[in-house]
This record gives structure tokens, sequence and C-alpha cells, in this order.
């Protein structure tokens, strides 16, 4: 399987990967655009960037080491948004069929015999803690 690199950390290209890699959109900076959406008019805040915590391994402890963190830049406008979120979903076109995954909890109950724990997961381990 291939593999994408960040900060020195490297990951298996699974969906999300290769999502990155044909639009030239990170996950993060697609999440910024649909968070502007949601807040689309909020005259309060000037704010023109986030800072956000990247996931660490997962643990019964919290750890003493620095947590990882990324600015990513808030879209100006709606359009701009729309704009990165619309690159980010054209970068699975081709990449594979998720026919067999349900959406949603709901979309499993209703339309799959499995348990929820059955439920196929066709990404990486990396993008599970990051998704």
């Amino acid at each position: 399987m291939r593999q994408i690199c960040r900060k020195l950390r490297c990951f298996s290209l699974g969906l999300i990967g290769q999502m990155e890699r044909n639009s030239g959109v990170k996950f993060i900076e697609a999440q910024v655009a649909l968070a502007r959406q949601w807040v689309s008019g909020d005259s309060i805040t000037t704010q023109k960037e986030v800072i956000v915590s990247m996931p660490q391994e997962e643990s019964l402890f919290p750890s003493d080491k620095p947590q990882e963190t990324e600015k990513v830049a808030i879209p100006p406008d709606d359009n701009a948004a729309k704009e990165i979120i619309d690159r980010f979903e054209r970068g699975a076109e081709g990449v594979r069929d998720d026919s067999n995954v349900s959406d949603t909890v709901v979309q499993h109950m209703l339309d799959d015999k499995t348990s929820l724990e059955d439920e196929i997961w066709l990404g990486t381990q990396e993008e599970e803690l990051y998704a």
C-alpha cells in the first residue's frame, strides 16, 4: 500500500490520503471549509485561521509530549468554502467503490442484518484515528 508523509510521520495511503493527493486539499482544510459554511454570516469575529489539534495515539493516560497542531486558513466566503469542499470530494472519483459501507448508523440499522461492530471499514487505522 502506498504511503503519505506528514511532519516526518508516514501513513498508509487509504481513501482519505488518496483524496488529499488527487484534490490538493487536506482533510482538515475540507473540515474547516465545512465549518465555515455552518457559521455563514458570522459577523462577531474576524478570525482568519484556526489551529487544529492533530489526534494522537489512543491511550488511557494523558501524554506529556506536546500535542501536534496545524494552522488552517478559514475560507473568506461561502463560495470559497464550497469550492474547497467540492475539490476534496472530487478527489474520491475513481478511487474505489464504497457502496458496501453504510454512511450512517441509521443506514446500517435499516439496510444491514449484521451487528454495527461488523460494519466494514475500508480505510487504514491511521485514517480512523484522524477521522
